[in-house]
């Protein structure tokens, strides 16, 4: 079987980190963010890639699904290889799973918490979520809920990627109705679906703009940790 976006792990007592991305079909946006976010983790994480698992899923997906070929281009013009993938279909399951849920649109981010409702605090647009931990230097990472000061060195060693992600979660939800976007659409990433591969393209860029932040951040965490 082709390489799976899904960063495999060995066996461990620490469950991984796990990031789910939404989109409708996905064909599209939910795919090109996995495997892109997949590919900079690996890049960035080294031995550590294990502590983080990304995976994505639609609202109306149909199980089984191959990614759309202008996505799928568009990644392999990236040096990914996007083999092997097959879409599937939201269901409660992968949300409660899940330690972020990150969507392509506010449709989306909508229609998560109308399905499990107790996933609101960390269920976010991707735009929306890299806006709201824009912010954050690596050394001043909130170490929980309510608490503004930086998260100790030694907690963030303690247990490195987990710790981080839980921290920039609860930093996001603590600061979304302070910190609005200009626009609502702005929190959104359009569907490229029937458009020209230079759509898809920009559509990479715009999911690759949103993760940069928050990918830094969670591998400053595990630099911190070795």
């Amino acid at each position: 079987m082709a390489l799976s976006a899904t960063i495999n792990q060995p066996i461990s007592s620490t469950p991984p980190w796990q990031v789910l991305v939404v989109c409708t079909g996905n064909l599209c946006r939910s795919p090109m963010t996995e495997y892109l976010a997949v590919a900079a983790l690996r890049a960035n994480l080294g031995t550590e890639v294990h502590s983080v698992t990304v995976s994505s899923a639609g609202t109306h997906a149909r199980n089984g699904m191959p990614m759309h070929r202008h996505a799928a281009a568009v990644l392999a013009e990236r040096g990914i290889n996007p083999a092997g993938f097959a879409a599937r279909r939201l269901d409660g399951t992968m949300v409660s799973d899940a330690c972020l849920v990150l969507c392509a649109g506010r449709e989306h981010r909508s229609f998560v918490v109308a399905m499990a409702p107790k996933a609101v605090r960390r269920t976010f647009t991707l735009r929306e979520f890299a806006r709201l931990t824009a912010g954050i230097a690596s050394t001043g990472i909130p170490a929980h809920t309510g608490q503004a000061n930086p998260c100790p060195a030694e907690t963030i060693r303690a247990d490195g990627v987990r710790t981080c992600g839980d921290a920039l979660v609860a930093h996001a939800a603590d600061h979304r109705g302070r910190l609005r976007p200009e626009h609502p659409t702005d929190d959104d990433i359009a569907d490229p679906i029937g458009a020209s591969i230079e759509a898809f393209r920009s559509c990479a860029e715009q999911i690759s703009a949103a993760l940069a932040q928050p990918l830094a951040l969670l591998t400053r965490a595990v630099q911190m940790n070795t």
